[in-house]
């Protein structure tokens, strides 16, 4: 799951994350840093009790429809504002990740929660996974002090191969929504990186014992980061639990 971290105008970090790092610019935001709370446990919704039609004297007057749980259809926006600090549900249906540019609207069953939404990224999660899309990165130092290596997608993985400690895998085709680009895992092993990207009003890093697979694509003149993070013990089974949303994935 994805926290919290602010940075001052002088690149000061406060607060506190935990394995992707995401952090808001001074002026883009409150003076006190955002937290996101705990995860909760998502209920399935419950059906109410159907409505039974009695018979009545002429006229007859329908009787209303039994209610039932339903699932949504979009795309829709998520539920989250970018001045939330609370995660919220996300029913099952087809969302937009809207206003970032580019966007893609993609599809979830039950139990997601959506940690973050804003102009340049946002998560759900869901049983310790993590799906992400962040826009506009720049190479970063561990200090979130931007580097001028280059934006495209060869340069963003380049950078990855730099961080001390980590384990980058080999970089392999990546197609979503009939879009190519590349994808690499990368492993934090018992390092921290708290600022490996940074853009306009965010930052990612990783904390340790982290895996992402980060899957960059160069669309519409903009290069947009799809992230998949789990622990390494389960990062297999996560990914195949999330294929079904990566395959529903498609490019406003």
């Amino acid at each position: 799951m994805i926290n919290v971290r602010a940075l001052t105008t002088t690149g000061a970090v406060r607060g506190g994350a935990t394995l992707l790092a995401i952090a808001l610019l001074a002026g883009c935001s409150s003076s006190n840093p955002a937290s996101v709370a705990p995860s909760v446990a998502l209920s399935s919704p419950s059906a109410a009790p159907s409505v039974v039609a009695s018979a009545t004297p002429s006229p007859t007057v329908a009787s209303p429809a039994s209610a039932s749980p339903s699932v949504a259809v979009g795309p829709l926006a998520l539920c989250l504002k970018p001045s939330d600090t609370v995660d919220c549900a996300v029913p099952a249906g087809t969302y937009t990740t809207a206003p970032i540019t580019p966007s893609i609207m993609f599809t979830i069953g039950d139990g997601w929660r959506n940690d973050i939404a804003w102009p340049d990224g946002g998560e759900i999660s869901r049983n310790g996974t993590s799906f992400g899309w962040f826009s506009g990165l720049r190479p970063s130092t561990p200090d979130a002090v931007v580097l001028k290596t280059g934006t495209g997608v060869d340069q963003l993985i380049a950078h990855l191969r730099t961080i001390k400690g980590f384990t980058v895998g080999p970089v392999s085709a990546a197609t979503l929504g009939g879009v190519a680009g590349k994808q690499v895992d990368v492993s934090s092993n018992d390092k921290e990186d708290n600022w490996i990207f940074v853009t306009k009003i965010s930052g990612i890093g990783m904390r340790p014992d982290d895996r992402i697979r980060m899957m960059f694509f160069a669309h519409e003149g903009s290069v947009i980061m799809i992230g998949l993070e789990s622990k390494p013990a389960t990062f297999d089974a996560a990914v195949a639990a999330t294929q079904s949303v990566l395959d529903s994935i498609r490019w406003n």
